[in-house]
């Protein structure tokens, strides 16, 4: 596990499946998860990790899962 979250020892797992449960923006999975409530220096990489996750769950909803 490579954490995306330093300080909190959150790997985009942990992020990856706070989306699929329901998270719709960084601060739901921060409440989730603790990434990105210390320093804030991997907010930006949580951003990006929920984009992508909302755009797979998107994605499976059109064409199934792949």
């Amino acid at each position: 596990m490579i954490p995306i979250c330093d300080c909190n020892q959150v790997s985009a797992a942990r992020i990856d499946a706070a989306v699929e449960a329901g998270a719709r923006s960084v601060r739901e999975v921060a409440a989730r998860t603790g990434a990105a409530t210390s320093c804030g220096r991997c907010r930006p990489a949580v951003a990006r990790r929920v984009r992508r996750a909302r755009l797979r769950a998107w994605w499976r909803s059109l064409f199934g899962r792949r």
